[in-house]
């Protein structure tokens, strides 16, 4: 007795169910078709999500959207690659991972993917371009800052140290330190950017403290002599950034080109 074979040209399967065998049964079932349908490449199945505006020539980014920058997204060998940077690769070839793919035209918006209309650059670059377009979050356009421009300024402002303002605006005492040094927020409380400071510190300064007790800045600093530690007091003043000059001046004549400086 004969076992029946699949009537699919050139299969030796086993007959399963409507004289096909169980591979090409299920092929039939789910797709509706016997024969596999040609697979695209990269290129077209990308293509495949693109629509061309004929007036600005943008090439309109119609798959997937990323929900944490906006920029669209392919699908590629399991992973989600940057829409634009794939165009731009595809146009031009592979870049190192370091390079950053920017947009020429922001009025055309970031979903368009035109090899054309990108150009490459560096991180420094491409942080540039984001600020000059206006697309950095920062202050209180960033939806995760907890502070408002008052409320930094207040901190910059304030005498209280870095542990009582960190409990007072529910912020880490890191972030309290870094709008002192101007390294936060610098665009609302104009602080210059400084050196390392410790966390106590309520000047913002290197080498500034509040003295209670004759209501001024001091300015002082540490050095080594003769392998002794020695503190050296440069004078009070009313206003923390004179002080800060003060010190500057004398670390630069102790340290020079080593000198950590408030004013670099």
């Amino acid at each position: 007795m004969s076992i029946a074979a699949c009537s699919v040209p050139d299969c030796n399967g086993k007959h399963l169910a409507k004289g096909y065998c169980s591979k090409h049964y299920q092929r039939k079932r789910f797709t509706g078709k016997v024969e596999l349908t040609p697979s695209r490449s990269s290129d077209e199945r990308f293509m495949s999500f693109v629509k061309i505006d004929p007036d600005t020539r943008a090439w309109l980014w119609q798959g997937g959207i990323s929900s944490t920058t906006g920029y669209g997204v392919f699908y590629l060998n399991g992973k989600s690659v940057s829409a634009h940077r794939y165009s731009y690769q595809m146009a031009h070839g592979v870049i190192p991972d370091d390079v950053f793919v920017c947009h020429k035209y922001e009025e055309l918006g970031r979903h368009n993917v035109n090899p054309e209309h990108l150009f490459i650059g560096s991180a420094t670059d491409n942080m540039q371009d984001s600020a000059a377009k206006g697309r950095t979050l920062a202050g209180e356009r960033n939806l995760a800052s907890k502070l408002s421009a008052t409320e930094a300024a207040e901190i910059a402002s304030s005498k209280d140290t870095c542990s009582a303002l960190s409990e007072r605006y529910g912020v880490s005492e890191c972030v309290i330190s870094k709008i002192r040094r101007g390294l936060l927020w610098g665009s609302v409380t104009k602080v210059s950017a400084a050196g390392r400071l410790r966390l106590d510190n309520k000047s913002g300064y290197i080498g500034v403290r509040w003295r209670e007790k004759g209501g001024k800045w001091c300015a002082a600093i540490g050095r080594r002599v003769d392998g002794k530690y020695k503190s050296e007091h440069l004078g009070s003043f009313s206003d923390p950034k004179n002080a800060a000059k003060a010190y500057d001046a004398a670390a630069k004549r102790y340290f020079g080109e080593d000198a950590k400086l408030n004013f670099p």
